[in-house]
């Protein structure tokens, strides 16, 4: 991590988790595009991982998204005790997509070693996905 992570409330919580399950998604299109404009021979089988991936991260982001707009409209405390369990649920599962995610990067370094861009691409996206997971990590244990 780059700097110590307060989770200061909920829905800051919420809005990190809309932000980096957007870009998760986004991650998999881009591999996709990258590999088929440079050739690379994925085979199917990890083409359509990283089509479910893209799936599994944008259905994340929706049912982020809809805690966020379910939280604006109650702000009773029982309320937030529900809400807090909800996020840590998302918490989880994010961290359980994103280990799904973070073995299928490993395996496809295994595809064109040689070609340094593609390289340095799942190398910057890991990286990401590694932040993202002790961001979360350490939000989830605040909560």
């Amino acid at each position: 991590m780059y700097c110590y992570t307060i989770a200061c409330n909920l829905q800051c919580v919420l809005r990190e988790l809309i932000m980096w399950t957007d870009i998760s998604s986004e991650h998999p299109i881009f591999i996709k595009t990258v590999a088929k404009l440079t050739k690379k021979d994925l085979p199917k089988n990890i083409v359509e991982e990283l089509k479910k991936l893209n799936e599994m991260f944008e259905e994340l982001n929706k049912h982020a998204k809809e805690q966020l707009a379910g939280m604006q409209h109650m702000m009773m405390h029982p309320a937030l005790w529900v809400h807090m369990n909800q996020i840590k649920t998302l918490l989880n599962e994010f961290g359980r997509r994103n280990r799904i995610f973070m073995n299928l990067l490993k395996e496809m370094m295994h595809y064109g070693k040689e070609d340094k861009v593609w390289q340095t691409l799942l190398s910057h996206i890991e990286e990401e996905q590694t932040y993202m997971d002790r961001l979360f990590h350490t939000l989830y244990m605040q909560l």
